[in-house]
């Protein structure tokens, strides 16, 4: 019997070492490749700025983007909001014509242009999804995507109009499609 709970200790031991092992700090083997979009959306909105901070966007993605909204930062509840909106938009289909249209439960509708430009956040490259003035659901809206990690892009949702402010973050998965 002994022998037995020692074959069973022992695994179990093991697991519960590596489940509450501290992770390396950043450049010593760490890597965002373990982000994917349910952990970003436990991550706080100054967690997802600081990843949006230090992402690259040298060229637009291609393809589809499986789609998470992260938080609504409009709504009383963020995270609530998040999970209601993921009902509905399930992601971006990037066209290399410069152009991306939204993916919906069921249908694709609400195109914008796509360029590389200067963040609103902090000036430095993002890729722009520039809504029409006359788009249902976004019209005069804009989003800033950056990679954060390979085929992992995460969005600043924002408005223009009045006053120009965020609504939102969501992340887009290129990875497994």
């Amino acid at each position: 019997m002994s022998s037995l709970l020692a074959g069973i200790a022992v695994p179990f031991t093991l697991h519960l070492a590596f489940a509450f092992s501290a992770p390396s700090p950043a450049g010593e083997g760490a890597s965002c490749c373990a982000l994917d979009l349910n952990a970003l959306s436990q991550k706080s909105c100054c967690e997802l700025e600081a990843l949006f901070r230090a992402g690259t966007a040298a060229a637009p993605p291609c393809g589809y983007g499986r789609g998470k909204t992260l938080l609504l930062l409009d709504r009383p509840r963020p995270k609530a909001g998040a999970s209601m909106a993921n009902a509905v938009w399930k992601g971006k289909h990037f066209l290399p014509c410069g152009r991306m249209i939204n993916q919906w439960a069921g249908f694709r509708a609400v195109g914008a242009d796509v360029r590389v430009e200067p963040s609103a956040l902090d000036g430095k490259p993002c890729v722009l999804l520039d809504y029409p003035p006359d788009a249902p659901v976004f019209g005069g809206d804009f989003d800033e995507i950056r990679e954060i990690s390979p085929g992992l892009w995460i969005g600043r949702y924002s408005e223009r109009c009045p006053c120009p402010h965020q609504k939102g973050w969501f992340a887009l998965d290129f990875r497994c499609n």
